[in-house]
């Protein structure tokens, strides 16, 4: 469960060293990293392979999805300390689901 929250969160959750609005692993990951949250990607590094690697997997949509929502968001920390973009819960919701099933 606590790697499918760090994944979700690298995704996210999720991105790059460039930063910007964008709706893509390198443009989300700034906010995410930003956030500093326990179960969150530690470095923007760490945030855009996490993200870009499940963009290869059969959760890709739903990261789409999470990453089309987030793109100019705020993260903050939920109740697992896991970053998530405000206004993009249910997204987040069914990403984690997705990331579960794997």
């Amino acid at each position: 469960m606590r790697l499918c929250l760090i994944l979700a969160t690298v995704l996210v959750l999720v991105a790059g060293c460039g930063g910007g609005d964008d709706a893509t692993c390198a443009g989300i990951c700034p906010a995410v990293v930003a956030a500093g949250c326990a179960n969150g990607p530690p470095t923007q590094a760490d945030c855009v392979s996490g993200c870009e690697g499940m963009l290869q997997t059969e959760c890709a949509a739903q990261l789409q999805a999470m990453l089309d929502c987030s793109a100019g968001k705020t993260f903050t920390c939920d109740a697992d300390d896991a970053p998530v973009a405000t206004g993009c819960e249910s997204q987040n919701a069914a990403l984690n689901t997705c990331l579960e099933s794997l």
